[in-house]
């Protein structure tokens, strides 16, 4: 293995092949080459647009909730905290901070720009810095000096299992569908673990811890390690656990090799501050956040029938190349080696964590993250594979190149061109994106409406999920259902909005806030007329949508 990174384009020599010089001189064009598919998913979901919608931006359910935390700094004044935005409360604590949150928001203040084109646009962006650094990340570990190590990297940025394959023996025997095995939008392998904008910007992050590790730019990865913590649970826990894993492995195996004591001692208090953080501090600072934890305590669990398709490939690469004694010791004596087998001991604990405590969303720990150190370790053998296919007569090694490669890359060609078909034939998948979020023309007038002083503070009630969830992305104001998984109590709440609508039962909760009632007709024609017996006044009406106004209560005392 290579220690060093080969990008510097004064090593390439007039020797070398073309191709090598190109790649080596223009990382930066690869990374763009490399985000194609996420730009081809891109391009499908916006040209896919359902007729009388358009596209938001958001390609699924849960990326607009980004958005809504993102503008909690800047509503009614700057806060470098915020609470949670789906809670109907006005006063809930501030108690949440994550990096990207407040740059998104203080990118929608200064620019007034539509929150979903802000978070598309800090999605491309990141995925191409993120594909940068993969590229980087590979040619510090395996290299990119010979041909055979070039035309691996495509395998390693995009390639994936044979769950396709397993997927469709299945078809064929049992009329099962074909990604049977797969675990779809949770990202089994690199290119797949960026499909969400917002991923990219935290593998962006890790990738470069692991490449300052590589290095031994050791303040570096603990600055971004600590950048990972303040940006996602989930991969915060990941990276922290990794590390903290590899200066205790290092120490034991080789302390002449071993990172400074500094920057132990940094790891290991970010992994107790940020578990502590989210499973102690949170809880016990805000209610809503501690009634939240069942809800986010999900069995999503990854299955052997996953693994094995998933990882096989790259499982099988990383167990040949310490197939004998000599090789496990010529391993374990490569410091990258080292932080590879660190990275995907952490990664696969965690994955699997449901199998010695109480499950939660251990598939959230994948998106490539066990993945890619198995192909790290592996990549040894895909290299010589290459070279003894480059050493056969051209047709020959040419066609068994490209059936290997096409074998590896059918996995990622297969999903990102269903989903893009399926989304430019609907807007939807039911496969990949079960909810890719577009706005009608009656909706976005309503959310342009609810910005309106006459709404101000007031607390939303709808009989539509779907504006109920919108309304706290596009405007200041909070509602009493929003987000399926993070409103608190939401069952109950969705019960309340249900009896409010069909019958005209009121909470006292309501009659002390500014009532704000938006009524989608098509529902229930007769919900506005209920609301108007309640005290409620038509404040605006469009084609789909009435929205009724109600003060709160002068004599109310809370």
């Amino acid at each position: 293995m290579h220690t060093e990174m080969p990008l510097d384009p004064g090593l390439v020599t007039a020797q070398r092949p073309v191709s090598i010089g190109v790649i080596t001189s223009h990382p930066w064009l690869l990374a763009l080459l490399a985000s194609l598919p996420i730009g081809w998913l891109v391009a499908c979901y916006f040209l896919g647009a359902p007729p009388g919608t358009r596209a938001t931006g958001f390609i699924q359910y849960d990326q607009a909730y980004y958005m809504a935390e993102a503008r909690e700094h800047w509503d009614g004044g700057f806060h470098l905290l915020y609470g949670l935005p789906a809670s109907p409360d006005i006063d809930t604590p501030r108690v949440y901070f994550r990096l990207q949150t407040l740059f998104l928001g203080t990118l929608g203040k200064l620019t007034g720009a539509e929150p979903g084109w802000i978070y598309a646009a800090f999605g491309l962006v990141a995925t191409v810095v993120f594909f940068r650094l993969a590229v980087a990340l590979y040619g510090s570990v395996v290299g990119l000096r010979s041909r055979a190590e070039c035309l691996v990297l495509p395998l390693f940025l995009w390639g994936g299992g044979f769950t396709v394959l397993c997927g469709l023996l299945l078809q064929l025997s049992a009329g099962t569908g074909m990604f049977a095995f797969d675990t779809g939008g949770w990202g089994a392998n690199l290119g797949r673990g960026v499909i969400y904008g917002i991923e990219a910007y935290y593998h962006a992050l890790f990738f470069g811890a692991v490449l300052a590790l590589l290095r031994r730019w050791y303040a570096a990865a603990l600055v971004l390690l600590a950048a990972v913590c303040a940006s996602h649970p989930f991969t915060g826990m990941e990276l922290a656990s990794f590390l903290a894993g590899w200066v205790i492995f290092e120490r034991v195996v080789d302390s002449r090799t071993a990172p400074p004591l500094w920057f132990s001692g940094g790891v290991l208090s970010l992994l107790l501050a940020h578990a502590g953080y989210w499973l102690i501090h949170l809880p016990l600072l805000s209610p809503e956040h501690a009634a939240l934890a069942p809800s986010w305590n999900v069995a999503w669990v990854l299955h052997w029938y996953n693994e094995v398709p998933e990882y096989g490939v790259v499982g099988a690469a990383a167990l040949w190349r310490v197939r004998d004694r000599q090789r496990i010791a010529a391993a374990f004596a490569d410091r990258s080696f080292r932080i590879l087998l660190a990275w995907f001991g952490a990664a696969f604990l965690l994955a699997n964590h449901d199998l010695f405590m109480s499950p939660r969303q251990p598939l959230h720990f994948t998106h490539g993250y066990v993945w890619v150190p198995l192909f790290l370790i592996g990549a040894p053998t895909f290299v010589e594979i290459a070279e003894h296919l480059l050493a056969l007569p051209r047709r020959v090694g040419a066609a068994w190149l490209i059936s290997l490669s096409g074998l590896m890359l059918l996995d990622n060609a297969a999903w990102f061109g269903g989903a893009g078909l399926d989304l430019l034939r609907d807007g939807k998948s039911a496969s990949f994106f079960p909810n890719a979020i577009y706005i009608g023309g009656s909706a976005r007038d309503v959310l342009h409406r609810l910005n309106d002083a006459e709404f101000a503070d007031g607390l939303v009630v709808s009989n539509s999920q779907f504006l109920s969830y919108q309304a706290i992305v596009y405007t200041p104001l909070r509602t009493w259902y929003s987000q399926m998984w993070n409103t608190p109590y939401p069952q109950k709440r969705v019960a309340e909005l249900d009896a409010l609508f069909s019958a005209g039962e009121d909470l006292a909760a309501w009659r002390c806030r500014q009532m704000v009632a938006v009524v989608e007709r098509q529902k229930d024609p007769g919900a506005s007329d209920r609301l108007l017996t309640l005290g409620y006044g038509l404040a605006y009406a469009n084609a789909d949508y009435d929205v009724l106004l109600r003060p709160a209560r002068s004599d109310c005392t809370g």
